[in-house]
């Protein structure tokens, strides 16, 4: 973005580096859970990275982190990849 003079200092914008701003956001992130390589993976594999973290934050302002919608799309992945490597071994 391209400010024309004097603007930032008219709409009392502060001029911040990436790496200002990295570090700010970074003091109010909280870490809800790890996520290991082969969830990731899953989560990868069948495109629902994003669908995950709304599960997760959704799970966290209902109060159900660790039993909710986050749990029930992992279960499903995880099914969905056990059928299809039960059907690699068993070609219809």
């Amino acid at each position: 973005m391209v400010w024309s003079r004097g603007l930032k200092s008219l709409l009392l914008i502060d001029d911040k580096a990436d790496e200002e701003l990295a570090i700010e956001t970074e003091k109010d992130a909280i870490e809800l859970v790890e996520v290991t390589n082969i969830i990731f993976g899953l989560l990868s594999h069948y495109q629902k990275r994003a669908e995950y973290l709304t599960c997760l934050e959704s799970d966290y302002e209902s109060g159900v982190f660790g039993c909710g919608k986050s749990e029930n799309l992992l279960n499903s992945l995880l099914l969905k990849e056990i059928e299809r490597l039960q059907n690699l071994g068993h070609p219809s």
